[in-house]
């Protein structure tokens, strides 16, 4: 019988709906609940001297970092908002020992009717020539996973507004279905700063048919923010942030029907709510 230690902090108090008690002398890892497009965050004791472990969870590669506990180590983890109601394994890299068993639950989103110039919604052959190679930049940005941790404490907010999009709403463009949102749109009057929601590198400043003008940040082990539909970018591909430095301004480029910031999170690809990470007490290394 092998003894689980398990030390977890909950997301927004919804993405985690239930959480075991102390794990002593149980055959078989603990288990949590987990909605589908929401964040949180784990500890747990690892052993070994390495300064980062590694983890698998739905075929991807997830990063431990040790903590200032001895032999103590945290991960970022999220389950894409389309994901599969299921329970898989969160396992240990190289021993493939399971480590927490994740119950991935339903979550509930919005339907949302939109109205937006018609080329937005039916592109012509030549746009869509267009979207298909900005779709093809995107994979090739979100493909290269820096294995550093660059993220540095507790995620902020980019810019102050009013939430209007909501992340995972079903949307429906002037009748016509289209895919899930897969951000959160925060409505501000043009040209107000928008700012790093964490410490990273711009690996992407883009001007796309749809999501307009924006910026994309790598903070490190898989997790990218997404800033789009900007008026202008400020920084360039490369450029190092910090937490909370200026990289743009609201627009409404793009297929956008006012001023807004759409802030994007992904996690090992996994479309996720980047309001998750608000509320997640992230401690450094």
């Amino acid at each position: 019988m092998k003894i689980y230690l398990f030390l977890i902090t909950a997301v927004l108090g919804v993405a985690l709906l239930r959480v075991l008690p102390t794990f002593a002398e149980m055959s078989s890892p603990p288990a949590i609940e987990l909605k589908q497009g929401e964040a949180t965050y784990l500890k747990i004791p690892l052993p070994g001297n390495e300064g980062t472990r590694k983890g698998k969870f739905l075929g991807k590669t997830i990063y431990f970092n040790r903590l200032q506990d001895e032999n103590v180590f945290g991960a970022i983890i999220g389950v894409d908002l389309d994901e599969k109601i299921s329970e898989e394994q969160l396992t240990d890299f190289s021993s493939n020992e399971n480590l927490v068993r994740i119950q991935v639950r339903p979550n509930k989103f919005e339907r949302q009717e939109v109205k937006v110039p018609s080329r937005f919604v039916n592109p012509s052959p030549r746009q869509l020539k267009r979207v298909n190679r900005e779709k093809n930049e995107l994979h090739e940005i979100f493909s290269v996973v820096t294995e550093k941790k660059v993220w540095n404490g507790n995620f902020i907010i980019p810019v102050q507004g009013v939430q209007e999009g909501r992340f995972g709403s079903r949307r429906v463009f002037n009748g016509e279905a289209r895919n899930p949102h897969s951000g959160e749109d925060i409505a501000a009057p043009e040209k107000t700063p928008v700012v790093a929601s964490n410490d990273g590198i711009v690996v992407g400043v883009v001007n796309h048919f749809f999501s307009g003008r924006g910026v994309i940040i790598d903070h490190g082990q898989g997790l990218f923010t997404e800033y789009f539909h900007l008026y202008q970018a400020k920084v360039r591909k490369g450029q190092k942030v910090n937490k909370g430095t200026q990289i743009g301004w609201v627009g409404h480029t793009g297929r956008a029907t006012g001023p807004h910031l759409h802030w994007g999170l992904l996690i090992n690809g996994a479309r996720v709510n980047p309001f998750s990470l608000l509320n997640l007490k992230l401690e450094t290394s």
